[in-house]
């Protein structure tokens, strides 16, 4: 039963899995349109479901729910594949079509207008400005010849200027909203992505070692300086603790406790010289200096420049 239970759970999880995108701006349009997709896949099921219970199934158009049904399936199935854009495209797209298809029938009333400000709003974050643009003025253009009175029918529509102004004043500031959130969060994402492949190649290409551990003093990273200095790689450092690592077992083990305790408490520690191994035995002198890393007031993990001066100790050695 365990078994079972867990495989359910697995596959679960891989259904409703987000992509993993290396574009920060891209991994959050894929989060929002993913949940949007499966909200509404759940909402379909139990709207499905209640029907049937309530003897109404007959009544309802089992093709369109079956067809609505497929369609979230092959957007959710093709949004794992990568295709943030295109399923953004469809899914705002349809997403308009199906909100709008009561006009015929029912009229304004009827009129989802908080359905077209989350399809403007989803636009706007997946597809930019462009995309948030482009569904409000489609939407204000759809409503206007059923507000303004120029299409009539066996339903009550108002037609007063001021319930036009007041609609279309709605959808132009959502409209509004959502492509400056969606162009501002779109930009701050990709000045983050910049700045972070510049930290990233100045900590790769630094001549020092640097190291970071997070508070629990689990190693997080190493730059390909501390591969040169000690010939340990990466998957050999990150992921242990700090104490475990190979290139500390000559070192004092309850003093190196002492000062990361230090480090958490105080913050800064003063520059000190220890003596590390390398990975084919022979000693490497150091100096290490070693900082705290914070996040909103909080320490959450440590940094540490080590800088090789083993031919300075060992001119000096000679010289003495």
């Amino acid at each position: 039963m365990g078994g079972q239970l867990d495989r359910v759970k697995s596959f679960v999880a891989r259904v409703v899995a987000i992509p993993a995108m290396r574009d920060p701006a891209d991994a959050i349009s894929a989060s929002l349109v993913g949940r949007t997709i499966d909200v509404l896949l759940v909402g379909v099921i139990l709207f499905w479901a209640a029907a049937a219970l309530a003897g109404r199934l007959l009544d309802l158009s089992v093709v369109t729910l079956l067809a609505g049904l497929l369609m979230l399936i092959v957007l959710r199935w093709l949004l794992g594949r990568g295709h943030v854009q295109s399923v953004g495209y469809a899914l705002c797209s349809l997403g308009w079509l199906l909100v709008g298809a009561d006009l015929q029938l029912h009229g304004p009333d009827t009129i989802a207008v908080g359905g077209y400000v989350v399809l403007i709003v989803v636009g706007g974050l997946t597809l930019g400005l462009r995309g948030a643009v482009a569904l409000t003025a489609a939407t204000v253009a759809l409503l206007a010849p059923f507000l303004l009175g120029a299409v009539r029918g066996g339903f009550v529509a108002p037609t007063g200027r001021d319930r036009f102004i007041h609609y279309t004043t709605q959808l132009v500031l959502a409209g509004t909203l959502a492509g400056w959130w969606a162009s501002r969060t779109r930009r701050l994402m990709t000045d983050l992505r910049r700045s972070e492949m510049r930290r990233s190649l100045l900590l790769e290409e630094s001549p020092d070692s640097i190291v970071s551990a997070d508070a629990t003093g689990v190693m997080t990273f190493q730059n390909r300086a501390t591969v040169r200095m000690l010939g340990y790689p990466a998957s050999e450092i990150v992921g242990r603790p700090w104490f475990e690592v190979p290139p500390l077992r000559g070192v004092d083990a309850g003093h190196l406790a002492s000062q990361f305790s230090r480090l958490v408490k105080n913050g800064n520690l003063p520059t000190e010289e220890l003596t590390l191994l390398h990975r084919d035995g022979h000693p490497v002198v150091v100096d290490v200096k070693g900082m705290p890393l914070y996040e909103d007031g909080k320490m959450v993990g440590s940094v540490a420049i080590l800088r090789d001066i083993t031919a300075r100790k060992k001119a000096e050695a000679e010289r003495a």
